[in-house]
């Protein structure tokens, strides 16, 4: 029992649901470590291939960038007033759907910008 609890208190991001699925579960977590797959990161690997830069308002695009802070992503509906605080919030969801939701915009905003081909 005590081991589980110091386990359990260096937690920073709770974990995926059980009822996800596993690449949800996974990319639930990429999100929460920051290594969801983004323009930015790619382009430190292929700088070639990749723009470091946001294809639709020409910022860095990072993984919080791109799902949570782009005024015009591409294939999902912009985030009102995005704040770092906000994408913390959703990042703690111990919901299911909410966290199938980011997962979700995550990948549609990936795909659209070119970071899932």
């Amino acid at each position: 029992a005590a081991l589980q609890y110091y386990r359990q208190s260096r937690y920073t991001y709770p974990p995926p649901r059980p009822s996800l699925n596993r690449a949800d579960a996974v990319a639930w977590r990429q999100l929460q470590t920051n290594s969801f797959p983004c323009l930015y990161m790619l382009n430190r690997f292929h700088p070639t291939l990749y723009p470091s830069y946001c294809p639709f308002c020409g910022f860095v695009s990072t993984v919080y960038h791109s799902t949570w802070e782009c005024s015009a992503p591409q294939g999902v509906p912009p985030i009102p007033n995005p704040t770092p605080s906000s994408w913390e919030s959703a990042l703690l969801s111990l919901r299911r759907q909410e966290q199938q939701q980011l997962v979700q915009r995550a990948r549609r905003v990936a795909q659209g910008n070119g970071a899932l081909d």
